[in-house]
């Protein structure tokens, strides 16, 4: 990489899933080398390496609101297959994942609910995720149209929007004052936590 995006975007999971089926991390590598003084991942691309994928049992993705907040995103067609947009990576990592280790088991969780303001005076009800539009979509919307595409795989997908029993109300339960978007480690990583192990156990297919 040449840049700071260049690098991120091996990071992408798209990326991520290709060298995992591909068993060819140097992307992941030299991306990790050019980030290390200012975000050190070295450590999870060793890890990732040193997966053996035939013995892996579940794979789970819980991603999305990024696409969603990026302006200039695309996000495709139903069916589609093109890598560049979010509905066409969904069906290549369905397709990558389950075509080279057709043994494992893939759980897929859509996004949260987050305010697009960080301090709580911009948290109003047009900065909430239900009524925010990027694209001409909310982010709610966003989540459902994930939640489709990837049923359209027959696999179990996890509505984390609208199952998570967050809201505007007791939205700092589990987020700081200062931050809209990532949960507090703790509290609010745990309810995570739990809440994906209690839908792989209730999908469970391995």
């Amino acid at each position: 990489p040449t840049n700071d995006n260049e690098a991120y975007a091996a990071f992408d999971i798209i990326n991520m899933v290709k060298a995992a089926c591909e068993q060819n991390f140097e992307k992941q590598i030299n991306a990790a080398s050019y980030l290390q003084s200012k975000d050190n991942n070295t450590a999870i691309i060793e890890r990732l390496q040193s997966i053996d994928w035939t013995s892996v049992s579940a794979v789970t993705i819980f991603a999305g609101t990024n696409d969603w907040n990026n302006a200039s995103s695309a996000w495709g067609e139903s069916g589609s297959t093109d890598v560049n947009t979010t509905l066409g990576a969904i069906n290549e990592i369905v397709r990558l994942i389950l075509t080279t280790y057709p043994h494992i088991s893939l759980y897929w969780f859509s996004p949260i609910v987050r305010w697009l303001a960080n301090d709580l005076e911009g948290r109003t009800d047009e900065t909430w995720s239900d009524n925010f539009k990027r694209n001409n979509k909310t982010l709610k919307e966003f989540s459902s149209m994930v939640v489709e595409e990837v049923s359209k795989h027959h696999l179990p997908i996890c509505d984390m929007y609208n199952t998570l029993g967050w809201n505007q109300y007791n939205f700092s339960q589990y987020f700081n004052d200062t931050d809209g978007t990532h949960p507090i480690k703790g509290r609010g990583m745990e309810y995570i936590g739990r809440k994906i192990i209690a839908f792989v156990n209730a999908n469970k297919t391995f």
